[in-house]
């Protein structure tokens, strides 16, 4: 029992501090190694994105898209590769409730778990009563993932990389930049990307609304 109250105080800090990280980035759509390496890459929450940017630049930053990082500076955006990671939907949605559940005493996400609550208290629950057109999925978290890629209907990426082959398409990645990364932790690596064993619980009905809800992630990036 302590030592899983002390993991879920571990994981609690650490959300606490990627969420500091990130409040106090939020001012600057493309942090200066963006542009010293002419890459733009978009961070979608709970897709292993965030396990590139502690390798890439060891910080966080906010959720980008790409109409805004296109707004902010179009020429920038047009010279620029622009990338992201995605992830299954449904293990991502089930990590952002993961995340949820871990950061219960951060005030960002107080708000976002009294929404939740309105669709059940289980993972199982909230997954079969949500609907396509609620506030929730406007939320970066549980935002469909092409939703960030997208400008007027149309995708505006150079390249999707895949968590569940993080390690081929970081070393892909690489070899595309240029770029220099620091050296992941593997447990780090493996705790975040691991496919959540509560997955197979989910009922039916919760994994037929999911594939519904995304549908359009798992048409575009190949997800069966």
């Amino acid at each position: 029992m302590f030592s899983q109250l002390l993991s879920a105080s571990k994981a609690s800090k650490a959300l606490r501090e990627s969420l500091r990280l990130i409040r106090n980035y939020q001012n600057d759509v493309s942090p200066p190694q963006f542009r010293r390496d002419n890459l733009i890459f978009l961070p979608i929450p709970c897709s292993g994105g965030d396990l590139f940017l502690d390798a890439y630049l060891g910080f966080q930053i906010r959720p980008l898209t790409v109409e805004e990082c296109f707004r902010c500076d179009r020429l920038f955006f047009s010279s620029a590769f622009v990338y992201a990671f995605v992830r299954h939907p449904i293990d991502r949605f089930l990590a952002v409730i993961r995340r949820v559940d871990a950061g219960q005493q951060i005030t960002e996400l107080t708000a976002l778990r009294r929404e939740l609550m309105r669709f059940g208290s289980s993972a199982d629950a909230i997954a079969a009563n949500v609907e396509a057109d609620s506030p929730l999925l406007s939320h970066p978290l549980f935002r469909p993932q092409h939703r960030f890629l997208e400008f007027k209907e149309k995708l505006y990426v150079d390249r999707v990389f895949k968590a569940e082959t993080w390690k081929a398409d970081l070393d892909l990645l690489q070899t595309i930049t240029g770029i220099q990364l620091r050296s992941p932790d593997p447990v780090q690596v493996e705790a975040a990307l691991s496919i959540d064993a509560s997955a197979s619980g989910l009922s039916d009905v919760a994994i037929a609304n999911l594939r519904r809800i995304y549908a359009k992630d798992f048409d575009l990036f190949g997800y069966l």
